[in-house]
C-alpha cells in the first residue's frame, strides 16, 4: 500500500531517521503501517510535496494520503471522508485533524492528516 506524506512536515508525524535517511519514521508511519498490515499488505511512503497532496492523491501517485491535510468543505467536495485521530495541536477545534478519503465512484482517495 503507497501511502504519500511530506517528511518535510516534521515530527511527530513524519521525518527522516537520523539513523537511516533513507527511512521515515513517526506517527503517520506508524498509522500507514496499521493500515497496511489489516489489509495485509507492505506499507510503502512516497514522498509528496504538501501543497500538491490533493493533486497526487487524485493522480493515483499513492493509495491513501497522510501529512498536513484538513479536511474542509472543499476538499469533501472531491473526496469522500473519514476522521480517524483527535487534534494533538492547539487550533480551532471546529476543524478536524485527520481525514481519510476514499474513491467511491470515481471520486480520487487518500488519507489527510495534520
Amino acid at each position: 500500500m503507497r501511502w504519500g506524506g511530506d517528511a518535510e512536515g516534521g515530527a511527530p508525524f513524519v521525518e527522516a531517521d537520523p539513523a537511516d535517511p533513507a527511512r521515515v519514521r513517526g506517527f503517520d508511519v506508524e498509522i500507514a503501517g496499521e493500515i497496511a498490515r489489516g489489509l495485509g499488505r507492505r506499507a510503502e511512503f512516497v514522498q509528496v510535496a504538501w501543497s500538491s497532496i490533493d493533486q497526487s492523491a487524485e493522480r493515483g501517485d499513492f493509495d491513501i494520503g497522510l501529512s498536513g491535510v484538513e479536511d474542509g468543505p472543499a476538499r469533501r467536495a472531491e473526496h469522500s471522508t473519514t476522521f480517524t485521530r483527535t487534534r494533538t495541536s492547539p487550533r480551532d477545534a471546529s476543524t478536524p485533524s485527520c481525514s481519510i478519503m476514499s474513491s467511491p465512484s470515481g471520486r480520487s482517495g487518500g488519507a489527510a492528516a495534520s
